[in-house]
């Protein structure tokens, strides 16, 4: 992947649509990231990457965000899939979503390819109530990178 020189200038309609956007709402703190991480990812010349990885997309759809940034994140997820070869011996998603409650939406052990993972994207729904960062991250770790739920965590790459 191509990275961006700092002193590198470039025009506003150079940018993708949601910083745009973004700048117009002036909302620029709530997309910022993201923006910044897409623009990388559509500069230059990417690969799909095809090395054995364990790749957990944690969603939050709390009213932290709006829907429309959820939304977003929903389709850098989508975006960041295409640049992996998804399959048993390469990389396998687990997709997580939290608000009040915590969603596993799939587990590493799971049947998987692309389609079916944007499926599961595009069906992610935003709950927007309360926030449970806590109990995600203990949920993540305990039950998204364990070996009982098909993560490759004492594998170690190999």
């Amino acid at each position: 992947m191509k990275l961006i020189p700092k002193t590198a200038k470039y025009s506003l309609s150079a940018l993708p649509w949601q910083f745009r956007i973004a700048r117009k709402a002036n909302i620029m703190k709530d997309v910022y990231n993201y923006t910044i991480v897409w623009f990388l990812f559509q500069t230059g010349k990417t690969k799909t990457c095809d090395k054995k990885i364990d790749l957990a997309i944690i969603l939050d759809a709390s009213a932290s965000i709006d829907e429309y940034t959820f939304n977003l994140a929903k389709e850098f997820a989508k975006t960041l899939l295409r640049r992996f070869t998804i399959s048993p011996d390469n990389a396998r998603v687990s997709i997580v979503s939290y608000s009040q409650h915590i969603n596993m939406q799939s587990r590493f052990s799971d049947y998987q390819d692309e389609k079916k993972l944007e499926d599961i994207l595009n069906n992610t729904l935003y709950e927007g109530s309360s926030t449970a960062t806590g109990k995600t991250i203990q949920a993540v770790n305990f039950e998204v990178f364990s070996t009982k739920f098909g993560s490759r965590i004492g594998n170690h790459g190999k």
